[in-house]
């Protein structure tokens, strides 16, 4: 028997108004289940979630049940239900190709050939960009809100409370709580007499002074410090596409009505830097911010090349070098500044699959899937009449039998047979019905969008916020990057490409910055 689940998403209110409802798409794909003949056997969703994560609860246990119960087909209205995320929605389709469970979308019309895979990783890819697009929409309202003097909602800092705001319908902004204004100065008052977070915490509970009928611990007392709002800021932008930026790069805008002075919070500040000694430093570990570990091999000897940290004068530097050599089992030192040649070997690789060539092979197989979709369309609806025809003659035949006088067939024996036969009679005709009313694949890229097409999908790969995700993501198509004395070979999968190239990318760069005068790495 063909199974399937069923998944539907929405991130807000707002957007199920304005698109599609949760239930709405659950009725099409149930009667898109219906049409490839598969049996539901859950139906997950999620609602108020961003697709720019996989960090979904429902998606996870949709992917979950297909791993764990053989399930054929993952139904979905679009890509950008499925994730708005590429790589992420690359990582995860690997897992249910992994279980054999195949993604079908009820809005686009995909093919399963090379066109399909690669009309479905662009959709993917604009989805994306939309989501990052929607998200730099709100951050900047957020801020203008924000300057306004109103509140953007979310946990209301100790200290303050909300306000309506009057002639704002829905407005509100936060004002100091006169309750709690006398605590918050009396935190930051023995924070500059060099008392740790956990004696504030202590000394506060022990005063009456409690957290919103809570007792304070460490955690919380330290959050209130670093918090801008308490000297009447908000910040946005707190972190990066590698993670978390620093203060200096923060975008913070005056929003409401202080409790602390900004001297006394940039005084706690500078304290509290100097206490966790937050030197400038490269966040995360060498392993989850290398775009080629794993991929990345000798010339010489075929093994790995490890990632290595050598410490300079203000920074921690970063390189790949062979595995054997590190083992001390022979080999050459290969040391290369991972700095220096992640971003050439990305900017080397988008431009080998992403050029203006394979762009156009791409529109062209692209037309060729438009073009004969309405010959495929025919083709399947023929066939469905065909089915149904034959099986009217069947239940014809069926009937002459039991109006046959001189036969010994009885209603009994025959009664099983008829109501199989109409049963899938009523399956075809929902199929043809369906199939009847699809509609054909749009597409709206033209050879004029070539150029622009490409450096979009190039921006969208380069900004993609996890390293480790890219690694995933080259993987899908990399076997691996070798690096000989004055060349880096890539071997790579043709069939993954539109246009299969010299696996030979000629290397001029210096790798190596060269040594200081105590023959480190210079800064």
């Amino acid at each position: 028997m063909t199974t399937c689940v069923i998944y539907a998403r929405v991130s807000t209110v707002k957007q199920a108004e304005k698109e599609l409802p949760v239930q709405s798409q659950i009725d099409k794909c149930k009667k898109h289940a219906v049409s490839l003949g598969a049996d539901i056997k859950k139906v997950f969703t999620d609602e108020g979630i961003s697709g720019t994560s996989d960090n979904r609860p429902a998606f996870q246990q949709a992917i979950t049940y297909c791993e764990n119960f053989d399930v054929d087909y993952f139904i979905c209205w679009s890509t950008s239900r499925f994730a708005r995320n590429a790589l992420e929605a690359k990582l995860n389709k690997r897992r249910l190709a992994n279980s054999n469970t195949k993604i079908a979308y009820v809005s686009q019309n995909i093919d399963e050939g090379d066109s399909g895979f690669i009309y479905e990783g662009i959709l993917e890819l604009f989805d994306e960009y939309y989501s990052r697009q929607v998200s730099q929409d709100t951050k900047r309202s957020m801020i203008a809100n924000a300057q306004k003097g109103y509140f953007n909602g979310g946990f209301v800092t100790f200290g303050y409370q909300q306000e309506p705001v009057a002639g704002q319908k829905k407005k509100t902004r936060l004002i100091p709580n006169p309750l709690e204004t006398g605590t918050v100065n009396r935190i930051f008052e023995l924070k500059l007499a060099s008392y740790g977070g956990k004696q504030i915490a202590e000394l506060m509970n022990a005063e009456g002074r409690l957290n919103r009928g809570k007792k304070w611990n460490k955690t919380t007392i330290l959050e209130l410090l670093r918090n801008e709002r308490v000297v009447g800021k908000v910040a946005f932008g707190k972190k990066g596409r590698n993670g978390s930026l620093p203060r200096s790069e923060w975008i913070v805008v005056d929003s409401h009505e202080p409790i602390v002075s900004t001297e006394t919070f940039d005084a706690v500040q500078t304290m509290m830097d100097k206490q966790t000694n937050t030197a400038v430093r490269e966040e995360g570990s060498a392993k989850s911010t290398r775009f080629f570990t794993g991929i990345l091999k000798c010339g010489k000897c075929g093994q790995s090349m490890k990632i290595e940290r050598a410490k300079g004068a203000t920074k921690v530097y970063y390189y790949y070098n062979c595995g054997t050599k590190k083992a001390g089992l022979g080999c050459e030192n290969r040391r290369i500044n991972s700095a220096i040649f992640d971003p050439w070997m990305v900017d080397v690789i988008c431009s080998e699959v992403l050029t203006e060539r394979n762009l156009k092979d791409l529109l062209l197989q692209l037309n060729d899937l438009c073009g004969s979709w309405a010959k495929k369309k025919r083709e399947r609806c023929t066939d469905l009449i065909q089915q149904i025809r034959e099986m009217e003659r069947r239940n014809s035949r069926l009937y002459e039998m039991l109006e046959d006088a001189s036969g010994v067939y009885n209603l009994q024996d025959l009664a099983p047979r008829l109501r199989s036969n109409n049963e899938a009679i009523r399956k075809l005709n929902t199929e043809l019905a369906i199939a009847e009313t699809e509609k054909p694949p749009t597409l709206e890229i033209t050879e004029r969008d070539l150029s622009e097409l490409s450096e979009l999908l190039v921006d969208i790969i380069k900004t993609s916020s996890n390293p480790g995700k890219v690694r995933e993501f080259f993987k899908t198509f990399l076997h691996s990057v070798e690096v000989q004395d004055d060349e880096i070979k890539v071997k790579y999968r043709p069939e993954a490409l539109l246009s299969a190239h010299s696996g030979i990318v000629p290397s001029r760069e210096e790798w190596l910055p060269l040594p200081d005068s105590n023959g480190g790495p210079a800064d």
